[in-house]
Order: structure tokens, then C-alpha cells, then sequence
């Protein structure tokens, strides 16, 4: 779970990133204005000594966080490596394993019952 919420936090980390490194998006400035302008990337250092990255969109709304590094350098190129990756990500949906087999269970059951 906590591999998914980094790898989450990353993806949407290197979107927001990459819109602002974006020609279109620096086209779209006077839009991005009327809508708050763009998002943030904190970097803060938790209670544990290491630090992580917390994505907020322009109106400040939490968007994720991402997994711990151990130094602030780390937290940085953290954030290139997401511009990079986000640069080339396509979206995949996954859907959860147990809900596959409860569906499978459930036509077994219909099938066994016709």
C-alpha cells in the first residue's frame, strides 16, 4: 500500500511538474491565472528525519505525498526523476485481484445453478 500511494504521489508530482515545464501550459498562462495558478511541491522534513514531498494543486487542496528520502538532494531528484517519468507515462487502470474473483465465484455459482 505504501508503494502504491509513492508511486501515486510521484505520478502526480511529475504531472504537475511537467505542466508547468509545458510550452502549451506556458502558453496558457492567463488561464492558469484565472484558475489560481499552478500547484506546488513541498519538500518537508517529518518527525523521522526524512523527508517527503507533498503535491497541492493551485487552490492548496492535498494532492499526494510521496515516499521518504533520506536527504533533502534525495527529495529533489526525486522530482526530476517524476518530471521524466510522468514526460512518458501512459495511464493504466488496474483493477483489484479479489474483486476479479468474487466475480468469477459469483458466474461459477450462477452457471452451476442454470
Amino acid at each position: 500500500m505504501r508503494r502504491l500511494l509513492g508511486l501515486v504521489a510521484t505520478v502526480a508530482l511529475l504531472a504537475i511538474v511537467c505542466a508547468a515545464t509545458n510550452p502549451t501550459a506556458m502558453a496558457q498562462k492567463d488561464k492558469d491565472k484565472k484558475k489560481g495558478g499552478p500547484g506546488t511541491v513541498e519538500i518537508s522534513e517529518g518527525k523521522d528525519g526524512k523527508f517527503r514531498l507533498t503535491i497541492r494543486d493551485a487552490d492548496g487542496k492535498f494532492l499526494a505525498l510521496s515516499a521518504a528520502h533520506a536527504t533533502e538532494k534525495e527529495a529533489r531528484a526525486a522530482i526530476d526523476e517524476l518530471r521524466d517519468a510522468l514526460a512518458k507515462a501512459k495511464v493504466v487502470v488496474k483493477k483489484a485481484e479479489k474483486e476479479k474473483e468474487k466475480k468469477t465465484d459469483k458466474d461459477k455459482k450462477e452457471k452451476s445453478e442454470k
